[in-house]
């Protein structure tokens, strides 16, 4: 197994494993927070983004951020949303998770959508999605093309 890899392995491990002995917050946060118990899934997001820090793992910090502006949204607390999404695009600019920049794209625009800030959003999410050349048949970039051609 290549190093890279077995970091990885360890970083999934234990950065998405809690004290609760949930194998992944990371996934069961957005479960919680439609569930209504959005206190919860901030804890759990809180704690990830604890570990990711501490062991200087921080490959899935923007997509953590992301999820927490996520539930922040939910809350029905739109500043710590957008704060949390402007970080989680960000940091994934500084990466290359093109990926992690969309999601916190298409959640920002979201948000910018609930606002009114149509033209806005718009010009958050068209960037980002211009970028990719492949894989239109996934999930998050059909969410993408979908908000955009509402935006339009």
């Amino acid at each position: 197994m290549r190093s890279g890899h077995a970091h990885s392995l360890k970083l999934n491990r234990a950065s998405l494993s809690s004290a609760r002995a949930h194998p992944c917050p990371a996934r069961r946060d957005v479960r919680e927070a439609r569930r209504h118990d959005t206190d919860e899934a901030l804890v759990i997001l809180t704690e990830a983004l604890s570990h990711v820090e501490r062991r200087a793992e921080r490959w899935c910090k923007a997509d953590l951020m992301g999820r927490a502006g996520e539930v922040h949204r939910l809350k029905g607390d739109r500043g710590a949303a957008e704060s949390q999404f402007a970080q989680a695009i960000e940091i994934a600019c500084g990466q290359p998770a093109k990926l992690f920049e969309l999601r916190a794209a298409v959640n920002r625009v979201r948000l910018g959508s609930e606002q009114g800030k149509r033209a806005e959003a718009r010009e958050v999410l068209a960037p980002t999605y211009e970028w990719f050349t492949a894989g239109f048949n996934m999930r998050d970039l059909k969410e993408a093309k979908t908000l955009l051609s509402d935006l339009s």
